[in-house]
């Protein structure tokens, strides 16, 4: 299984990179076009944090070459240029204040950040409170993490701590609860 950030470096330096669409390296080298999945063609990387604890601190994530052997081309030069525009990318995916709607892209929503709506995203994890999501997917609820209302094909893989979720509309899912979540309040196949 791939991690969270993944990519895919080209020999000319270009970077494939779709995080709000997916983190397999076969889905990324399709979408880039290369049938051609030697060494020569492309270097499947990913960066991410060392410790699970500083997926908020992207200074402390690290880029591992994730194949078999190291390209030739894939430079020292190249892989520092490579760290940095990924640092910079997860930077930016980083929620640190609250807002009012995240819409599509994906995020990583730091703890205490209280987001009103988050609408056709993917956020793999979440440690602050969600009041609404719809066609979204979570990753990974930590902490005291809260979703007050999912709607559409919302889905939570794995609820972990005290996160919550209050109600579930449509065709929303949570595949794992542990630890002392609590279960939601009411559910239904409304819209």
């Amino acid at each position: 299984m791939c991690e969270f950030v993944s990519a895919i470096v080209k020999p000319n330096g270009d970077l494939v990179c779709r995080p709000e669409a997916s983190d397999s390296h076969t889905d990324l080298l399709a979408h880039a076009g290369i049938v051609d999945r030697t060494c020569d063609t492309a270097c499947c990387v990913e960066f991410f944090p060392d410790d699970k604890t500083d997926i908020f601190e992207p200074a402390k994530y690290v880029l591992r070459v994730d194949q078999g052997r190291r390209p030739s081309w894939y430079s020292e030069e190249m892989e520092a240029r490579t760290r940095e525009s990924l640092r910079d990318r997860v930077r930016r995916m980083v929620i640190t204040e609250d807002r009012e709607i995240i819409l599509g892209g994906c995020w990583l929503v730091a703890p205490g950040v209280t987001i009103e709506r988050a609408v056709g995203c993917r956020i793999p994890v979440c440690a602050g409170k969600l009041l609404s999501v719809s066609n979204t997917g979570i990753g990974k609820m930590w902490d005291s993490s809260q979703v007050q209302e999912m709607l559409g094909s919302s889905q939570v893989q794995e609820m972990l701590g005290s996160s919550q979720v209050h109600r579930m509309r449509g065709s929303s899912q949570v595949h794992k609860m542990l630890g002392s979540f609590a279960a939601p309040r009411e559910q239904g196949n409304n819209a």
